[in-house]
């Protein structure tokens, strides 16, 4: 399971049964959605889960525990050489492998997710990147989510 988590986006809600929670703009294993997140803080920062626990309140999934592999969960700084051959550099220096199973989004200062492809992507010094490598292979790209 991959959850990312666009901060930005959240809207403090509160239910009898749920309690305080907040409602956000989410990817779900490559779809696009939203998440409610048990708790009264507001999460500071985009984040990315690689493991859920839910509660169901009805129709409703409620998120009351999550864990990340920092193994697998990385970010950086900048977008360097995209090269038409499948790579891509992050960070300083860091190439890695995509494919046309890589999932690939931008995140907006509202918190808004789109879905792009590789062509979308430009080569920014300054961009917030936060991404997913492939549990088996380290230098294959599976999510690229960029601020």
């Amino acid at each position: 399971t991959i959850v990312f988590v666009a901060a930005d986006s959240g809207v403090a809600y509160y239910d009898n049964d749920m309690g305080e929670y907040f409602e956000y703009n989410a990817v779900v294993d490559g779809e696009i959605t939203t998440v409610n997140i048990a708790g009264s803080k507001k999460l500071e920062k985009n984040v990315i889960y690689t493991s859920v626990t839910y509660e169901n309140y009805g129709e409703t999934k409620l998120i009351i525990g999550a864990t990340t592999n920092a193994n697998r969960v990385l970010s950086a700084t900048g977008i360097g050489v995209l090269e038409t051959n499948g790579l891509i550099t992050l960070g300083t220096d860091t190439t890695y492998v995509y494919d046309s199973n890589t999932y690939i989004y931008s995140v907006d200062d509202q918190g808004t997710i789109t879905r792009r492809s590789m062509k979308n992507v430009d080569g920014n010094e300054n961009a917030a990147v936060n991404f997913v490598i492939d549990k088996d292979n380290p230098e294959l790209l599976t999510y690229l989510f960029v601020d």
